[in-house]
């Protein structure tokens, strides 16, 4: 692992995003200058894929297109911004966090320590629609903080945290708490290298964007789930 002790304010810090507008990444930046006090940050930015849009009956995050754009966000901080291929290793940071990104080159990333915030607990819930997935299979909702490698969420844990999940939530409470969650773990990405938490929990394959047939089901399920896992 990474000795954070080692990690100055003004040692750079790689942020792998997309050359796009994108929420999380602006939230980020925000975080790790304005709470944390970095200042040498570096936005290594993926060219943007756009994607066929589907009608999601639920919408367990919030649009990352309200946002400014990558570039820009460089410009507001004067931070370096570099248009990556996504190919070509990466070596000009000690540590990088996934602000946005696909699965990256097992080559471009081999010697780089890249520390993901995953919305799922690892390895129970991986891959994509973490959260509705967690619901409609009715598994313990977290953050997994790890290391990234070639596989899809499995790399090393860093630290796992709980939801939490309280009675008078409704769904869109819950997963805007669990949203939350994601980016403070992120954005405290030292303190849990330095304070790693791991619980263990059975392993399932990763999955995919949950079908509409599925996503239908969430609501009524999650009166299941709070049933199961509501904590007060």
């Amino acid at each position: 692992m990474v000795n954070c002790s080692s990690i100055t304010q003004d040692m750079p810090i790689g942020i792998i995003t997309y050359d796009f507008n994108h929420l999380k990444t602006q939230t980020l930046v925000s975080g790790l200058i304005n709470t944390k006090g970095y200042r040498n940050i570096k936005l290594i930015a993926l060219p943007f894929k756009t994607r066929e849009q589907r009608q999601e009956v639920f919408s367990h995050r919030p649009s990352q297109f309200n946002a400014k754009t990558t570039k820009q966000i460089a410009a507001d901080y004067n931070l370096e911004f570099i248009n990556w291929n996504g190919k070509d290793r990466l070596h000009s940071c000690e540590i990088y966090l996934i602000g946005g990104a696909g699965i990256l080159d097992a080559f471009a990333i081999k010697e780089s320590k890249i520390v993901n915030a995953h919305g799922g607990i690892i390895p129970s819930v991986r891959g994509l629609d973490s959260f509705k997935w967690a619901i409609y299979h009715q598994r313990k909702m977290g953050v997994s903080l790890h290391y990234i490698d070639e596989r899809v969420d499995v790399g090393e844990l860093i630290s796992i945290k709980h939801t939490k999940l309280f009675s008078h939530d409704s769904i869109e409470d819950f997963a805007n708490r669990h949203y939350q969650l994601e980016l403070d773990m992120l954005i405290n990405f030292e303190y849990h290298i330095n304070n790693p938490s791991i619980s263990i929990h059975e392993s399932f394959p990763p999955t995919m964007r949950m079908p509409s047939e599925k996503e239908k089901e969430i609501v009524l399920k999650f009166k299941e789930y709070k049933h199961k896992f509501v904590e007060a």
